[in-house]
């Protein structure tokens, strides 16, 4: 998907991001309330800016850089 920016999947009991592994263009992901536990394959998203995770098990929202902005 080398156009898509944005993306939104909430309260679908989603545990795996590896999908969006070649999202190259992705700046926007809203995955609230989901079942997302582990986030490092958001760390390859060359894009990414903004990710909102709220109601999810994340543990180490670092991973995905200090130029991603978590919520």
């Amino acid at each position: 998907m080398s156009a898509l920016r944005s993306f939104t999947l909430q309260d679908s009991n989603l545990a795996s991001l590896e999908f969006m592994s070649n999202w190259q263009a992705i700046e926007d992901l809203h995955l609230e309330n989901n079942a997302i536990s582990n986030i490092e394959t958001l760390s390859q998203l060359p894009n990414l800016q903004k990710v909102y995770l709220s109601g999810n098990s994340v543990q180490n929202k670092s991973v995905v850089g200090t130029g991603v902005h978590v919520y």
